[in-house]
Order: structure tokens, then sequence, then C-alpha cells
């Protein structure tokens, strides 16, 4: 090639790269852009203050602190939150069109429960949630709209974004409708703050099917926090008219269908109450919507979660946004009830995403079937149009006799060639995916150095993205032949196969197909246009319009998406023992990035092969060299943790007590990890034994199979490990009350399970058990040890320490009651292995009681 066409082509080259480079700034801008926080002065009485609501966030996360169910924090926090409402039930005294009811509400039951595949059942005692329902009068007759936060907070944390901060949120909005009169409230609103969500949702539970609110209810916004870095996104809804609600009423939306859809395949180790709420799930009946802010995920679940870390701006944005949905919410109870009443679990549901966090656009799967088939049958009828065409522009001697035959050859030839061209399209993104994973994997397991990218975003995209670029481009540069009729061809066939997979993902049920569809559409339109040739300044002109639409959706979503995700990584725990477990988050990561890659960059792939022509491997080694180096200076430089993206790790001193009996007979303390690097290999200072006794995981049932660990065995050579009295001061007993009859060759066994002190655990029931009292239905097994049944029942309680259930059991049979209690005890075992703990490590301390009895 002449010099000077080379220079050409490197301008070209450039020009693209300006390009892209310019719109990923624009999306990462737009992803992290928050509006400015209003303040708390008398003058912004009327609108929603962030400023106020994080008065909240620093009295619930700051001055109190870890409010896990079981404690005396979790009252203290419920305490705050009733004064606080009845605080604003006294502002709308200033009102006469409005009434504010406050209510505390105790609630205690059982739930039959899923968790990842996992069955147990969730038994609790006494946990607190807060009402307050601010009511229009005279009544619009409509139904209330629920907006729900909870207070709690998991173990090891003060949960200052998880979920302090959207119970500030819910405060502040309720002021916010009380003190604006000029603020249309269409229909009630009740506000629940449930104490109870991170032990699995049983707050919840108990106020869906026990609350004297619930019979008012119409529909439900879920507030959630996975990150104190927002933005606020909706990822799960019930009922159309929701997401129609959120495109009218939210003045800034984030979401995309992935996130539903990542939730209704179970793919996220998480859950919310959500679930307790929705009609499309056992225990609720409501439509209504999930949002969450999940960007800074490594803070989540850590004492990382604190007030300071919530970014600037996020809780202004919840805040307007949940006042903008609650309306439109409200409206529709209003004026459509029969539409808002409307539920079919059955329903295919929508498609929805967002522009830049500046619109929402939303139709339905129906709809969403013929749009995302579309560019597929565009691409397939362009071979036979161009025949046709050319047969009818033919004199007439040659297009008889044998000019058809000829043409139908032709025809076919071109259909071959397609298909040839749409599996290179389809093996590009597989290589995208293959080759940054096949890096990912050989890394570690030739220099034993898993997830050194957590917390790392920019040797995150440095170790990936090039490997995935290089990984699309593989097919293409394997070619021969290049020219503008060859590049044609091609964008022809990545057509063809996105838009095949597209489809395939739609009538699969799989609304994330809008991301093949927009691409595919957006090729499409290109091919209709012959007159420019691929390559020259026209098409690339044309073909960065069409673009715009494709990367302003997809490149804030493939930048907001996976920087969740690279924090979520961090609690997959390891569930796949050595040495292959270490291999599961970069595992997982690598081919993500390497698909995102591919995705973001959509027809341009091949267009980038064709400008480089032989200049093309070059750019393929530049990339793994980009990969290489920054892999090579991530090993050389950096720990796989930081203080501000730390290894969380749970230091529990277990004790087992004698069978039968409240004598401890051993005790062990445990260093257990969320994550799948192991924690014998990055804990210094101390002497750790690989494994952890099974009985020890007992008590987190069902993350027990996601978390790994190992035993303490002592201290590094400056000092042993104490240790500590086989005391009992925690220790559970369980005690048999009565045994009498229970008809049909059953006995009923009335138990009694006493612990010191409020907390929570799990208990084990092996054995043929008939009926029971957690549930009214005869309890399925939750899994089988050898020829019994083992039927898992979490439980948790404030106030109460005893558990009174029966058993009915096949008469003169046997069962075995194991039970495994955990407080949040911080005895002074910790504290020598804690002072040897790095500081890039978050550390939950607790203590495990475990006995077990045969009955």
């Amino acid at each position: 090639m002449p010099d000077k066409a080379l220079v050409f082509q490197g301008h070209k080259l450039t020009a693209v790269a300006l390009v892209f480079s310019a719109l990923v700034a624009l999306a990462v801008q737009r992803v992290f852009w928050t509006p400015e926080g209003v303040g708390p002065g008398p003058e912004t009485r009327n609108r929603f203050s962030e400023a106020r609501a994080f008065q909240h966030v620093q009295m619930l996360a700051d001055d109190i602190g870890f409010r896990l169910v079981g404690t005396p924090e979790i009252e203290t926090a419920a305490e705050y939150l009733l004064q606080r409402a009845t605080v604003i039930q006294h502002l709308a005294e200033q009102r006469d069109d409005l009434e504010v009811e406050v209510a505390r509400e105790y609630v205690s039951g059982s739930a039959s429960m899923g968790f990842q595949h996992t069955a147990f059942y969730n038994a609790y005692q006494n946990l607190s949630n807060i009402v307050l329902r601010v009511a229009p009068k005279p009544s619009t007759g409509a139904k209330d709209v629920l907006v729900s936060a909870h207070f709690d907070s998991a173990i090891g944390t003060s949960g200052a974004s998880d979920c302090a901060a959207c119970v500030a949120v819910a405060l502040e909005v309720a002021r916010t409708f009380v003190q604006n009169p000029g603020l249309a409230l269409p229909a009630p609103i009740t506000f629940l703050l449930n104490g109870g969500e991170e032990p699995i949702l049983p707050a919840a539970h108990g106020f869906i099917t026990q609350s004297s609110f619930v019979k008012d209810l119409g529909a439900f916004i879920n507030l959630e926090s996975t990150g104190p870095g927002g933005p606020d996104v909706i990822f799960q809804y019930s009922g159309a008219w929701t997401m129609e609600a959120y495109q009218r009423g939210v003045k800034y939306p984030h979401g995309t269908v992935l996130g539903q859809d990542f939730f209704d395949l179970e793919a996220i180790p998480s859950d919310t109450d959500y679930r307790m709420y929705s009609y499309k799930h056992a225990y609720g009946h409501l439509p209504g919507v999930d949002i969450a802010t999940i960007l800074d995920a490594e803070a989540y679940h850590t004492d990382r979660d604190a007030s300071g870390r919530i970014r600037n701006g996020t809780l202004q944005a919840m805040g307007e946004n949940t006042i903008g949905l609650i309306q439109e919410f409200g409206k529709v109870l209003r004026d459509e009830p029969h539409t808002a009443a409307a539920q079919d679990p059955t329903d295919a549901g929508m498609v929805f995403f967002d522009i830049l966090g500046l619109t929402m656009v939303i139709y339905s799967r129906k709809l969403a079937q013929q749009l995302h088939l579309l560019p597929l049958i565009m691409a397939l009828s362009l071979p036979a149009g161009a025949r046709l065409l050319h047969l009818q522009h033919q004199p007439a001697s040659k297009s008889q006799g044998s000019g058809a035959p000829r043409a139908f050859r032709s025809l076919m030839g071109a259909y071959g060639g397609l298909v040839l061209e749409a599996s290179a399209a389809l093996l590009s993104m597989v290589l995208a995916m293959l080759v940054p994973a096949a890096f990912a994997i050989l890394r570690v397991l030739l220099l034993g150095k898993p997830m050194l990218w957590f917390g790392k975003y920019a040797i995150t995209v440095g170790m990936h993205v090039p490997l995935g670029v290089a990984g699309a481009m593989l097919p293409y540069c394997c070619r021969s032949k290049f020219g503008c009729r060859r590049a044609h061809a091609q964008l022809h066939g990545w057509t063809v196969g996105m838009g095949a997979v597209a489809a395939l993902m739609t009538f699969a049920g799989l609304g994330t197909g809008f991301v093949l569809a927009l691409w595919a559409g957006a090729c499409a339109v290109l091919l209709l246009l012959p007159q420019a040739k691929v390559g020259s300044w026209l098409w690339l002109g044309l073909a960065g319009v069409v673009s715009l639409g494709p990367t302003c959706v997809l490149l804030p979503m493939l930048i907001l998406y996976p920087g969740h995700l690279i924090g979520k990584l961090s609690l997959l725990g390891g569930p796949i023992p050595p040495p292959f477990g270490r291999l599961l988050a970069d595992g997982i990561l690598a081919p993500m990035l390497g698909l995102t890659s591919a995705a973001a960059l959509g027809f341009w792939t091949p267009v980038i092969v064709h400008l480089l022509d032989r200049f093309r491997w070059r750019a393929v080694a530049a990339l793994v060299a980009v990969a290489l180096l920054t892999a090579s200076y991530a090993h050389m430089v950096h720990h796989p943790y930081t203080d501000a993206a730390a290894k969380k790790v749970y230091l529990i001193h277990f004790h087992e007590q004698v069978p039968g009996s409240q004598q401890v007979l051993q005790d062990q303390l445990l260093l257990v990890a969320t994550d799948p690097v192991p924690v014998e290999e990055v804990i210094p200072g101390v002497v750790l034994s690989p494994g952890l006794d099974p009985k020890a995981l007992q008590a987190f049932y069902p993350i027990s199979r996601l978390i790994q660990g190992a035993t303490v065995l002592g201290l590094d050579a400056a000092g042993d490990l104490p240790k500590p009295p086989k005391e009992r001061s925690l220790a559970c007993s369980l005690r048999l009350v009565s045994r009498s009859p229970a008809g049909e060759g059953r006995e009923r066994l009335t138990l009694q399970l006493t612990q010191p002190r409020p907390c929570w655990g799990v208990m084990n029931v092996t054995g043929h058990v008939a009926a029971w009292s957690f549930t009214n239905d005869p309890p399925p097994p939750t899994s089988t040890q050898g020829a019994h049944s083992s039927h898992m029942v979490r439980f948790q309680s404030n106030y109460e320490s005893i558990w009174d259930f029966w058993l009915e059991v096949e008469a003169g049979s046997g069962v075995d009651v194991s039970a495994a209690a955990f407080y949040m005890e911080e005895q002074f075992a910790h504290q020598a292995v804690l002072a040897r703990l790095p500081t890039w490590t978050a550390a939950s301390l607790g203590t495990v009681f475990y006995g077990s009895w045969h009955f």
C-alpha cells in the first residue's frame, strides 16, 4: 500500500478512535452524574433535601451503628425511626387536607423459602416494623402506594447505604409531601421501615401476611442498595403499568431489562423484599418495582459501607425519583384501578432501557419479538432482493432458458457465503469471551494470584478489554482477502449472526436481546446503502450516525453493570473446592468483560480490521501486549485488596457443646471468607489450617455453600494464640416438654429451644417429620442425609430467646436436632487475631454455639 494510502487509513482509524473515546467519556459522565444536593435550610422546606436525609443516615449508621437483628441496636434504631415518624405526624397537623397515621408493629411467624436453589424455612419472633401512612383528605378512593426500606444491617457493617440511606430517603420523602401543599398526592402512601431484611426477608414476610395496612395497598416501591456510589437503578418490576409509570415519573432514569433477566434466572446470589411484595412470588400480591443504588459494591456488607462513602447527590437523585414515581403510581391507582389491579404472573413482561440517564424506552416482549426479528429478516431478504432486481434488468433473451438456474445457483451461493460470514461473526463473539478467560485462568494457575483486579478499575480494563477486542478481531484477521466487497459481506454476515442471536434470546424470554438487536438493526440500515463504499469517509460518517443510538444506550449499561459485577464478585464465596475454586471470580469476570468489549464495538470490529488491512496482526499483538503489561504491573505492584476494596472476612469463635448438654466440648477460632481467594494464602501473621468444621457452617445456612475459610492454629512467631476458657454463658439448650400420641401412627414431640439472649441461627431437624408447627403444610426435606430427611430452619428474634415448637414423627422413631446460634459477640479470643489482620481486611466478629440432641 502506498504511504499516502497508509496515512489516509490512519486518519480514518484515528477519527473512529476519537469519536468512540468521546462517546465513552460521555457515557462515563452520565453514569456518574448526580444532581446537586439540596441543603437543610428553611427556604428548602418544600423540597426534598439530601442534607436532611443524610442526618438520618448519620444517626442510624454512625451513632447507633451495627443494627443486626437480635441486638439492642436494632431496637434503638426502631425507637429513633418511630420518633421521627411521629414528628412528621405532628407536622401534618398544620394541614387539614392530610391524615397521617403512625404505628409500630411486631411480627412473628415462619415461611418456606428458597435461596439460590436451596430450600429452607425462616422462623422469626418480635421483629419491629415502623409504619407511616400519609393520606389525602377527603379520600380519593385509591389504594395505597407502599414505599419500603429496611433499617437493619448485615453482620459487621453499619449499613450506611444498605439500607440506612434508603430509610432516610423514605422519611425525607414523607416529610416533603407533608410540608409541601403544592405537591400532588393522588393516592395515600404507606411508608414501611422494616426491621429485618438481612436475615432473608422475615420482617417483610411478617408485614405482608399480618399487617392491618396490607388490605389498603395497591402497588409498591422497594428501595435498596448494593453500593453507596449510586445511581439508583430499576432492576425488577411486576406489572407493565409500573414500568410505564416509571418512564413518566422519574427525573433521572437508570436501568435495563438485564437486571430483570438475571434475577429471573436466579443468577445473582442476592434477594430483596421485592420477593415478599410482588405478585410474581409466593407471598406477595402487588405490582411494583425494585430500585437500588449499585456502584461501589466493594463496600457492600463490609464496615466500609459508612456514611462518608455515600457519593454526593446520590440521595437527592433517589429522593426526587421516588417522589415522581409515587405520584405516577398514585395517578394510576386513582384513575385506572382496573389496570393497576390486573395481575398476570405469566405475562411475558417488558423490555426497557435508559438512554444516558435522560429517558427510558419501554416496549412489550410481544412487540420485542417482532422488532428484534426485523434486522434478521432484512438481512436475509437482501440477497434474494438483489438477485430479483438483477433478473428484472437483464435483457429478455438472457432472462430465459439457462439464466434462471444460474441465478438460483448464484442465490444459493450468496446464502452459503452469508452463513459463513455469520458463523465468523458468532465466532468473533465467542473468542471475545474465550481469549480473556483463557488468559485469566492461565494467569491464576501459573502465578497463583486471583482477583488482582478487585476494586482497581483501570487494571480491570487493561487486563481484560484489550484481550476481548483482540479475540473479537481474530476471525476477521484470518482472512486472506480484503477489500470493500469482502467488508460488505462481513457486515452482512455480522447482521445475520447477531440478528439471529437477538431473536433467539428474545423468544427464549430474555429481553437483553435488545443489545444485539440495536446493533444488528443499525448495521442492516447500512446494508441498504450500497452506493457508499465500506471504509470511505462517506460510509464512516453514515456508520457513525446510525451507531449513535446503540452506543448511547449500550455504553452506559456496559459501564454500570460490569462495574457493579467487579465489586459483587467478592461475595461469590468458594463453592468449588481448591485449586479450581480460586479460578471462579476471574473465570466469570474475564469472559463477561470480553463480551462487553465486543458488544460495545458492535459491527465496528470487522470495519476496524478492514481499515487496518495488513497491519491487523500488529494491532492484535499490541492489544495482547497491553494486557500482558497491565497484568505484569498488577502482579508486581498490587495486592489483591486495598483499604477501600477490602477482603471481607468473618472471625468466628465456634463452640461445640457436648451432645445433649450445655457443656462445651471444644472450641475453635475460624477465619471465614466470602470470596474465592483462600484466607490461608493472603492473611499474614496468622497460622491457619485450610478447611472448616462443617458444623461451624450451619449457622450460615443457606449461605454456607458460598463461603470458605480456615481454622486458626495460632499466631506467627511474635506470639501464641490465647486459649479461652470453655465457657457456657452463651450455650443453647433444647428440652423435650412433652411426648404425646398424634394419631395415624404418629407422636407429637413438643420442644423448647432456649438461648441466653436473642440471636439468630439455624436448626437442623433430621428424621421422618410428618408435620410441625413452623408451617401448615407437611415439611418437604431441604436435603437428605443418608436415609434420613433434613429440614433446615433459620430462626431470629428480638427480645425473646425461647422457641416453643412441635414435631410430629412416626411413633417409636427418633429425631435428631442440632442448633447453631450466632451472636454478634466479641470475646477476648478474637482480639489477638484481630490485631494481626491487615488494614485491607474488613473483619466481622461473631460467636457461634452449636448443640445437638436426639429424641
